[in-house]
């Protein structure tokens, strides 16, 4: 599995697209799926991205220490931390996204 450190500082292009960086481009095995998550951190002004199968076993972690159901604070954290995420593909030509 590969995993992202670091902090980038990337442009957005005038029709809202982000170019994948190349350093996380040079690490990802050929076989492996390209599929991210980006969402919007909960405390800090910035993007995050996470591989799809890491983000899904980061969610499954936290959702487990929460009781959704019945503790109101609990819902409204897991709402915010599930929302403003998507999935992306970069594009196999330039890794747009």
């Amino acid at each position: 599995m590969v995993k992202f450190i670091g902090e980038y500082n990337v442009k957005v292009d005038d029709k809202g697209r982000v170019i994948f960086p190349a350093a996380f481009k040079s690490i990802m095995p050929a076989d492996e799926s390209m599929k991210f998550v980006i969402r919007k951190d909960i405390y800090a002004d910035c993007l995050e991205m996470y591989a799809e199968k890491e983000r899904d076993r980061q969610s499954e972690r936290v959702k487990s220490r929460l009781n959704i159901t019945f503790n109101e604070s609990h819902a409204r954290f897991w709402r915010a931390y599930m929302h403003n995420s998507t999935i992306v593909e970069p594009d196999a030509k330039l890794g747009r996204f």
